[in-house]
């Protein structure tokens, strides 16, 4: 049936009024005046841009990485928005793979580098259901209203060496704010995976945090186990190499988190506060390692050390059940007690890091009696 032209015009009314509304004008800021320069980023992230560019795209540096120089800190990743769809990206560079089914992304590799490439999505960013599929490609004004945080929506455009700001974000970093963009109690059902991004921010930075995050982040928690339980390992793998693991974990334990993740952990930090500090005690020494002695752990290596404390606590008590406990019921007792306690938590764990993980663990005793007194020795060689 064909439409009036009244009826044409409201609806065009409509659309124009909708594409308003997610489209806010932006602060322009120049980049130089925060002492920002072209050589601060990466030649690789830059080069992938002026490829973009050229071939008709836009294309913008996004996210952490402006956020840790407008904080003088040194960035580790260069990432990248466009409006060029993956398989688009990938014509354009022989060195480049698309990877992700959920959150469809470009990985253009480098000999010492890779750049992640991700299309400009779309969406509602004030939908409350869980995003399950997320490849509807949108603007990168839309784009930067479905990121997480104000701090992380920022776009460097190497071409005029500005910043743009949608949300706010620059503010919120001078004011050391941290909030989301939206809704929170929205955006973490949205993937709630963002409150331990959130958490992860904060043991980097220990910034304010704006009252209804830290409300919707007591109240939402528990929407975690909606997640991708191999996505949730993942950032926890990261958190551990991050050289601030000690304080992540001690906010998840602070924000009532780490009972979703490790049950068993949290119910025995409760009643055994010496175990806890100890566990601690031993991710301030992992951190100082990562930090100081630029040390690289592989994820065994990361969740072995995580895990000794408690292990090493439960294999105690099982010898003074036993004294005469022999080293193959000791490896034993690791491995059943590793399956019962990742059976237990909501992460997924592979089944080779399971082994390579129950291996370093048990060679602690291979290599020390249970009668002495034991410290897990924290080299990169382990």
């Amino acid at each position: 049936m064909a439409c009036d032209n009244k009826t044409l015009f409201h609806r065009g009314l409509e659309l124009f009024r909708k594409i308003s509304k997610s489209a806010p004008t932006p602060i322009i800021y120049s980049a130089a005046s925060y002492n920002i320069k072209p050589q601060d980023f990466s030649h690789n992230a830059l080069s992938v841009i002026k490829t973009l560019r050229k071939a008709g795209h836009q294309a913008y540096i996004v996210g952490g990485c402006i956020r840790d120089l407008l904080l003088n800190t040194t960035p580790k990743d260069f990432d990248i928005s466009t409006s060029a769809k993956p398989e688009e990206i990938k014509t354009l560079f022989k060195n480049c793979i698309l990877v992700g089914k959920r959150f469809r992304l470009a990985h253009v590799r480098f000999a010492n580098q890779i750049i992640e490439v991700s299309t400009f999505r779309s969406g509602s960013p004030d939908e409350d259901c869980l995003i399950t599929k997320d490849n509807l490609w949108g603007t990168a004004e839309e784009d930067v209203l479905r990121r997480d945080f104000t701090i992380n929506g920022l776009f460097y455009d190497p071409a005029e060496e500005t910043i743009i700001d949608y949300t706010g974000g620059v503010n919120d970093l001078q004011n050391r704010y941290l909030q989301t963009i939206g809704d929170p109690f929205v955006r973490f059902k949205q993937d709630p995976v963002r409150m331990l991004r959130l958490l992860k921010i904060l043991s980097r930075t220990a910034f304010t945090i704006d009252p209804k995050t830290l409300e919707a982040l007591q109240q939402c928690r528990y929407e975690l186990i909606k997640s991708s339980q191999a996505r949730v390992f993942e950032e926890l793998i990261k958190m551990l190499g991050s050289g601030v693991s000690s304080e992540f974990f001690k906010l998840t334990a602070k924000y009532q988190i780490l009972e979703i993740l490790f049950p068993y952990m949290a119910k025995v930090f409760r009643l055994n506060s010496k175990l806890k500090e100890q566990t601690f005690s031993y991710l301030d020494k992992l951190d100082q390692n990562i930090l100081k002695k630029k040390h690289h752990y592989e994820r065994h290596q990361l969740m072995a050390i995580f895990l000794f404390p408690l292990v090493n606590f439960n294999v105690r008590y099982k010898h003074k059940q036993h004294p005469g406990l022999s080293l193959n019921a000791i490896f034993d007792y690791i491995r059943n007690f590793l399956g019962k306690f990742f059976a237990d938590s909501f992460t997924s764990c592979s089944k080779k890091n399971f082994i390579l993980t129950a291996l370093i663990l048990q060679m602690q005793y291979r290599l020390t009696p249970l009668a002495v007194k034991k410290n897990m020795f924290l080299t990169v060689s382990f």
